[in-house]
């Protein structure tokens, strides 16, 4: 019954599919099978059948593939509407895939002559039409006469043959090549870096030798430390006359001497010319004692028995290098801290590119181990240096831009691949970038999908490179379809050689 209804539902022609199509004869052994494919915006529409030389019944093998992630439709109803020579309508329909993303009709034409073909998808509330080619029964057939499709070649000379199978599994997708603005990028090599005071190596501030004390353990590399937290305590040689002790004896002596001096004022047994001398002793070694003991990286106790060596910043302990118990010089180094939270990426731009510095707006980079790229901007980004100088080694100036580390998950020291983006942007012809297959001596080339199931290799000339598109000078025309996910797998099959037998299992 429900066959019967759609069967008589009235006829809606909704818009055609659009202009990017390819009907033909298929690349593959079939005969006198036509082969059509269309886009609408929602969907491919894929569509295999005989071409009939006179009335009777003809099978539609119809494959349909979403376009939001190149999935194969699997639910849904499928109906073929059908205008007769002499006018009248009829149709048939399934609402049953045979396999994931295939679909099969089968109506019985029983007149001669030029039947209008209109396919309809609906699934829920979701309805998509298109328009197919005109198909021409019995007269003219035989001799190659059908109006709609003569001259028309799907896969051609040098086509190539990758099935719907092949794409629903392995993972496909394509674009239309359209006019689109591209901001020019350079790309570069870079590192990413600890900006200034964000990267501390603690050193010993005397000779002396690192205490042991069960009750607080010298940190561990990885561990969360806050500025002005003690990291170790240090005892210092008593005879020690190269820090502290020199330092705390000067000041000792000096604020002695003045407070006998002042005595000795105040009786009128010196002038006041020394008494100004012996003050100003004082309060330089005074100032240069209290610097000592209020180091960021360290800090004594009342009697400098002790010193409490202690991190200036918040951060990570990224490097230990003593152990408890163990004697060190003055100036050996302790510990290293490092604060991930901001990073610095040092960018190498070739002098050839020297012009553009001043036009860099913004920057991605990728990094080993992370499958995504970083957007400067982002991160909460920006350039904060451009260099003037051009190194004499690598010919390159330095451009950086410091950004947030959010969780601290970028390691230091990691080299980056560097996109940097300049303020010169165009409305261009355009392709994604992840389409082109550099096969090397500055050839780059497409896949362009000419048919549902066959492809054609397609040198193109490329100019300026935007973040995510290229533009292309050459090669394309607006309103061809370019495969932007799978371009490598179809490459290996055009490298195969021969085309293989078709392989649906219908």
């Amino acid at each position: 019954m429900k066959h019967h209804i759609l069967l008589t539902m009235t006829l809606v022609l909704l818009a055609a599919c659009g202009n990017d199509s390819a009907d033909s004869d298929h690349g593959h052994d079939h005969g006198t099978s036509v082969v059509v494919t269309r886009w609408t915006d929602s969907l491919e529409v894929f569509i295999e059948h005989e071409r009939p030389a006179h009335p009777g019944p003809v099978s539609f093998t119809v494959h349909l593939t979403r376009l939001s992630d190149y999935a194969p439709v699997r639910a849904g109803t499928v109906v073929l509407y059908i205008r007769r020579p002499d006018g009248s309508k009829t149709g048939t329909s399934t609402d049953r895939a045979v396999q994931p993303g295939i679909f099969q009709l089968r109506h019985d034409f029983s007149l001669e002559g030029e039947h209008a073909l209109t396919l309809v998808y609906r699934d829920g509330g979701f309805s998509d039409t298109c328009e197919l080619p005109s198909m021409m029964v019995g007269a003219g057939v035989a001799d190659g006469g059908n109006p709609a499709e003569a001259g028309e070649g799907e896969s051609g000379e040098g086509g190539i043959s990758y099935l719907k199978e092949q794409q629903w599994k392995e993972g496909f997708a394509t674009e239309r090549v359209a006019i689109r603005p591209v901001t020019t990028t350079l790309n570069v090599s870079g590192v990413l870096e600890a900006p200034g005071g964000r990267i501390v190596e603690i050193s010993a501030p005397v000779n002396g030798t690192i205490l042991t004390d069960p009750s607080r353990p010298l940190p561990v590399i990885g561990r969360s430390v806050t500025a002005g937290s003690t990291l170790a305590v240090l005892s210092p040689d008593p005879g020690n006359v190269n820090g502290l002790a020199q330092v705390r004896a000067e000041f000792m002596n000096a604020k002695a001497d003045f407070e006998r001096v002042q005595r000795l004022y105040e009786r009128g047994a010196v002038a006041e010319k020394r008494r100004d001398e012996a003050r100003r002793r004082y309060e330089s070694a005074m100032a240069g004692y209290e610097l000592l003991r209020s180091s960021k990286t360290w800090e004594s106790d009342d009697a400098d028995a002790t010193l409490r060596i202690r991190t200036p910043i918040s951060g990570h302990i990224e490097h230990v290098a003593i152990r408890a118990g163990q004697y060190i010089a003055a100036g050996q180094p302790l510990f290293v801290v490092v604060d991930p939270s901001r990073l610095l990426l040092r960018a190498n731009v070739p002098a050839a590119h020297a012009s553009a510095l001043q036009e860099i707006k913004d920057a991605w980079f990728s990094v080993e181990g992370f499958d995504r790229s970083f957007r400067i901007s982002e991160l909460g980004g920006r350039a904060v240096a451009r260099g003037r100088v051009v190194d004499a080694a690598t010919r390159t100036i330095q451009v950086a831009f410091e950004f947030d580390n959010p969780g601290g998950v970028l390691p230091i020291g990691l080299f980056a691949d560097t996109r940097l983006e300049t303020g010169r942007s165009d409305t261009v012809i355009a392709v994604p970038r992840s389409a082109l297959v550099d096969e090397g001596d500055n050839v780059r080339v497409v896949y362009v999908q000419t048919g549902g199931e066959s492809f054609e290799r397609r040198p193109v000339t490329i100019g300026r490179m935007g973040e995510t598109h290229a533009e292309v000078i050459s090669g394309l025309a607006v309103g061809e379809r370019v495969v932007r996910a799978g371009a490598q797998r179809i490459r290996l099959a055009s490298m195969a050689g021969a085309v293989p037998e078709h392989g649906h299992t219908h």
